[in-house]
């Protein structure tokens, strides 16, 4: 099977119910598989959700051992298979020549494209429940905002009854109330962003907020801390927390949740947090599958947004720059995480020494001085390009394709972000643009730097207003924090 080199010598004999274990955990049925004799339409998310497929995920290959590595020139039929299974429809020109165009091609990047695609968990789901066999109960847990799940979720949580979830039901009722008391520590939050939060959760729910800007160890020796309903934080602030507090956090009197950031590749403490919070709202839909064995509930997918300045802020900065020319080098500054990202490090670092001329650097994480500056030192750098290259650790979208916008330039991505559509829809991604690459492929890189400074020379002031305002109005931490807080509410009210 290794040696084989083509669809037709490998792929060709094989049912489509083989086909999907082949193209998805890299090898065949195993003989018990075989007599279980799952129909098609249950086998698609079975093997999406399983910690096998994500193991075969190709933009973690730090976790990919001995599976599937054929490597095979690509073959119309083959593309065209792989689609009508997973996707169940026929590929378009665009997705055909894209994979055509990539030589050789990995099958199993192919297939994490398609599995993790928007297009795929929109329809089926994309990570298990506590009864992983359950088509139900996976879509539960995913999607919640969704007006076909939102009751079936609140039902799940209303009924879930051992005694972590019955204290947690106690303290999720306690945002029933018309007033609310919220404890939090983000940052980029000043006050006219908090006040559109105000006045947005007054308007939705007609529930009247106070924020409290507190850590959760002032939380944890103060006395005072029953006055606090909910106290939501991220992983940055709570890292240098969470194992200080665990006492605490056994039992603290008010609901507590975070918004993970880093859930797609900060495994370990990732699992911390959804094993003592009662609530934890993963950034990524990818990398998330192994939150669900933890005590939390899991909410609804929130992206990342931008998290370095305040909206106002933005706006100033903005208004300042507006007229400044802008250099045509592809720019992106990135952290290397030691042990947790060699193939995006390695590929920038090749990028940046063959499309000279550029501005991209990649940093030790405890060597990178950019957070340092002042804030409108930062945003005057990122301003000072037309195009911002905005490559992932591990499929997800980043919060530099909202600073990119929010600056005016045009975001380049991998192909195939597949909670991209959560954040821009079709008509916006081709709008602004968002140009988009064969991930780890020099040549697509450069010719899709070609096309985003083509974009903004063409697209000029308007184009430029465009890409800005559309992450004034939509991609800021106050609509993040109103978005999360607004399912909190109106699960409380609808499962308590």
């Amino acid at each position: 099977m290794a040696n084989s080199k083509n669809y037709s010598e490998t792929f060709a004999p094989l049912s489509d119910e083989e086909f999907i274990y082949l193209l998805g955990l890299g090898r065949l049925p195993s003989e018990w598989e075989r007599k279980k004799n799952v129909e098609l339409a249950l086998l698609r998310p079975k093997i999406a959700n399983s910690a096998e497929f994500e193991a075969r995920n190709p933009r973690c290959p730090e976790f990919v051992n001995d599976g599937f590595d054929l490597l095979m020139t690509p073959e119309p039929d083959f593309i065209d298979r792989a689609y009508r299974i997973v996707l169940e429809r026929e590929p378009t020109i665009e997705e055909t020549n894209l994979w055509m165009s990539e030589t050789p091609l990995n099958p199993a990047k192919l297939a994490s494209a398609l599995f993790h695609s928007d297009e795929f968990t929109c329809r089926y789901g994309a990570h298990p429940s506590e009864t992983p066999d359950r088509i139900g109960q996976q879509q539960i847990l995913q999607f919640k905002v969704d007006t076909i799940n939102w009751d079936l979720y609140c039902r799940y949580v209303s009924t879930r009854r051992n005694g972590q979830d019955r204290r947690r039901i106690a303290k999720l009722s306690l945002l029933k109330k018309s007033t609310i008391s919220i404890g939090m520590n983000f940052f980029a939050m000043d006050f006219p962003d908090l006040e559109r939060v105000v006045r947005k959760l007054w308007e939705d729910h007609r529930v009247d907020v106070r924020f409290e800007m507190t850590s959760l160890s002032n939380l944890r020796n103060s006395e005072s801390n029953s006055s606090i309903d909910v106290y939501i934080t991220n992983n940055n602030f709570l890292q240098h927390e969470l194992y200080n507090c665990y006492e605490f956090l056994s039992d603290p009197p008010f609901l507590l949740a975070c918004w993970l950031w880093d859930n797609h590749h900060l495994f370990s403490f990732s699992t911390g947090v959804a094993q003592n919070f009662d609530i934890v709202i993963p950034a990524h839909s990818n990398g998330q599958t192994y939150l669900h064995g933890g005590r939390a509930i899991v909410s609804s997918v929130t992206p990342c947004c931008v998290f370095q300045w305040s909206s106002d802020e933005v706006k100033f900065y903005f208004d300042q720059i507006s007229s400044l020319p802008r250099s045509n080098e592809l720019y992106g500054r990135f952290n290397s995480y030691a042990g947790r990202c060699s193939l995006r490090d390695g590929f920038l670092q090749q990028a940046s020494e063959a499309l000279q001329p550029n501005r991209i650097n990649v940093v030790p994480v405890h060597e990178n001085k950019f957070l340092h500056a002042t804030n409108q030192d930062r945003f005057n750098e990122i301003a000072g390009f037309k195009a911002i290259v905005c490559n992932p650790i591990y499929n997800d979208v980043p919060a530099r394709v909202f600073d990119a916008l929010a600056v005016g330039a045009v975001p380049i991505v991998p192909h195939g972000l597949p909670d991209l559509s959560r954040c821009f829809d079709a008509a916006a991604q081709v709008a602004f643009p968002i140009v988009s690459y064969i991930p780890d492929n020099i040549e697509s890189l450069r010719a899709a730097t070609r096309a985003a400074i083509a974009a903004f020379d063409a697209g000029g002031a308007e184009g430029m207003k465009l890409r800005h305002q559309a992450a004034m109005d939509g991609h800021f931490l106050h609509h993040r924090l109103t978005a999360m807080l607004s399912e909190l509410i109106a699960l409380a009210k609808s499962s308590c």
